[in-house]
């Protein structure tokens, strides 16, 4: 009997453990009634553009842009859209721990301006390793944010930094858009992909694998840039490794790109962009060597 008597108190500890951990679950997170600044009210599908502090990110019809011929990076910008949109008040900070603050968001926080169809929302944004806290700009108050069941540094995710959002992929292009690749060497042949009215050959092949060719293509869109540079310094005392040459039925994909080897690296500099780049020579190299594997004659 004293065994069953024990086994219930226990039991009532535990569902009165529990209740108290939810109320106070429940009081730590704000409600978004209780103020006029949360982003959830923003539908990121609306947003036309965003300021991270010196930066200017516009929406336009064929993607994110920098400036009108710098486009910024998809995968950046959709990763900020999902933060958006998924980003939570916590609580709001008040007295001493608001005080202590303030200097800090003021002097090291990150000016954010959110812009949509029918609404802008301004803030400042400021975090460690642990904690993110916004500011909203129009009522004056700090808030504790964060994403249920993440834990990463938000305010990381709005750098005020331009290159840091460049659009680093070096080319673009699909089997279907294609019209022409040529990967002209100083002293060897070239390497040549055409499209004749009909399908993609390789110049001076009768056969090939048009499996490897397709994947090959694809692989295109994974070479990009390690670091980019937008000052666009010429170089003219550089060795030429290689040009590559593509164009595509979207004339936004068009490039002529000159790589030059900078001992542990290539420099590479695109005519139609605004911006000098570093490639790793193993992302430069896997290019080059996989158009010699369309060369075997194994069908």
């Amino acid at each position: 009997m004293k065994k069953t008597y024990f086994l219930i108190l226990i039991n009532i500890l535990l569902i009165a453990a529990i209740i108290i951990a939810l109320t106070f679950s429940n009081k730590n997170h704000l409600s978004t009634k209780n103020t006029d600044f949360f982003l959830n009210k923003i539908d990121v599908n609306s947003i036309q553009k965003l300021d991270i502090g010196r930066v200017e990110l516009a929406k336009k019809e064929n993607g994110w842009f920098l400036s009108k011929k710098t486009q910024a990076s998809p995968l950046k910008v959709n990763s900020l859209l999902k933060v958006i949109e998924k980003l939570e008040l916590k609580r709001e900070l008040k007295g001493s721990p608001k005080r202590n603050l303030l200097d800090q968001i003021d002097t090291k926080g990150t000016d954010i301006r959110v812009f949509s169809d029918n609404q802008s929302l301004y803030f400042k944004i400021f975090g460690d390793s642990l904690y993110t806290y916004v500011r909203s700009v129009k009522e004056d108050n700090i808030y504790l944010v964060h994403i249920p069941g993440y834990y990463f540094s938000i305010s990381e995710l709005f750098k005020d930094n331009y290159e840091y959002w460049i659009d680093r992929r070096l080319l673009k292009t699909n089997w279907y858009t294609l019209q022409n690749l040529k990967i002209s060497y100083p002293k060897k042949l070239d390497f040549e992909v055409f499209f004749d009215s009909s399908f993609l050959k390789i110049k001076g092949m009768a056969q090939y694998d048009t499996a490897r060719l397709y994947n090959y293509i694809l692989s295109l869109n994974s070479f990009e840039a390690t670091s980019v540079d937008s000052t666009k310094t010429k170089k003219t005392d550089l060795k030429a490794a290689v040009k590559i040459d593509l164009q595509d039925l979207n004339k936004s994909n068009n490039a002529s790109i000159q790589f030059f080897d900078v001992d542990t690296a290539y420099l590479a500099i695109p005519e139609s962009k605004k911006w000098n780049a570093l490639v790793t020579k193993e992302a430069l190299n896997n290019i080059l060597v996989n158009n010699l594997l369309l060369r075997q004659q194994n069908f």
